[in-house]
């Protein structure tokens, strides 16, 4: 019999301020350690992407997001689990932040993005972004 693996559901951002884009480092601690990825998370029962996204980048960042417009959908197969992760293209008034759960992180242009190491289904994304611009 096969073993049915776990699928997470996830929502992601693309944090655009001017002509920067947002990526943040795992954390040591995280099996993924020092891979960047587009921050966001789980969507909780009852609850629109739009409002999980806005959400989760506001506990992961302190940060308000604005203007968001769903991009693209990723299915990714990480072995233990299947992210299925819908990421959108969001605008910030202020781009100050706060780390609360990733290593490292900060705006960058999209010739540094092309030169991180970005776990799985983020380094999909962001090959699309690179290719729609």
């Amino acid at each position: 019999m096969q073993e049915t693996k776990l699928t997470k559901y996830v929502v992601a951002a693309i944090i655009r301020d001017q002509d920067k884009f947002f990526a943040a480092q795992r954390k040591e601690k995280d099996v993924r350690y020092l891979q960047y990825e587009f921050p966001g998370g789980k969507i909780r029962t009852n609850e629109t992407k739009e409002a999980a996204l806005k959400r989760e980048i506001k506990e992961e960042l302190e940060m308000e997001i604005t203007k968001l417009t769903e991009f693209t959908h990723v299915t990714h197969d990480y072995g233990i689990f299947i992210l299925e992760m819908t990421v959108f293209i969001a605008e910030v008034n202020c781009p100050r932040f706060k780390l609360n759960v990733h290593a490292d992180g900060g705006f960058f242009t999209k010739e540094e993005l092309a030169k991180l190491p970005f776990l799985g289904a983020d380094e999909v994304v962001l090959q699309r972004f690179l290719q729609s611009s």
